[in-house]
């Protein structure tokens, strides 16, 4: 085994792990079509959210307090919708 010296910017050389969002389960009929409509209900319903004040603890709770009711397949729209939520505000705080 041998060791390199890293001599350039050391903030390049270490990297943070960000989790990286969940995409689409490309192996299951129908399941891309369905997410890209998933996507598309996501950016409409930003579009047209009420203003109000909703803190992130409240909708942790809801969030917490319900998990128990869904299945497998509920966990695993919850969570794409999720991602789909935080893309559609990315892009939108992009612009």
């Amino acid at each position: 085994m041998s060791l390199i010296q890293y001599t350039g910017n050391p903030q390049l050389a270490i990297r943070p792990s960000r989790r990286k969002l969940t995409g689409t389960a490309h192996n299951v009929p129908g399941w891309t079509a369905t997410a890209r409509l998933l996507r598309a209900a996501c950016i409409v319903a930003l579009g047209h959210a009420p203003r109000r004040n909703v803190s992130a603890d409240q909708v942790g709770c809801d969030v917490i307090d319900n998990l128990h009711r869904l299945d497998n397949r509920g966990l695993y729209v919850l969570q794409v919708v999720v991602s789909l939520l935080v893309r559609a505000q990315e892009q939108e705080s992009r612009r």
